[in-house]
């Protein structure tokens, strides 16, 4: 699937997942959509505004960097 599809795809599709630690009492929080070869964040409150991808490769340090403590180092 190519990435403009998949993004298109994402706003319709049922596949965005929100963290359990958001609760239910409208604070921020983002939704993350995993698909086969991008992984897509968006703003839980904003539906239908900009969606981030990345590759899984990027969503693998970016997560892994959260738990660490790390700074990400972007190339």
């Amino acid at each position: 699937m190519q990435e403009g599809a998949a993004l298109a795809e994402s706003h319709s599709a049922g596949f965005w997942r929100k963290s359990s630690y958001s609760g239910n009492d409208d604070g921020a929080c983002c939704e993350v959509a995993l698909l086969s070869n991008v992984v897509l964040v968006r703003d839980s409150k904003h539906l239908h505004s900009a969606v981030v991808a990345f590759s899984p490769d990027a969503w693998h340090v970016a997560v892994a960097s959260l738990f660490t403590g790390s700074n990400l180092v972007c190339e």
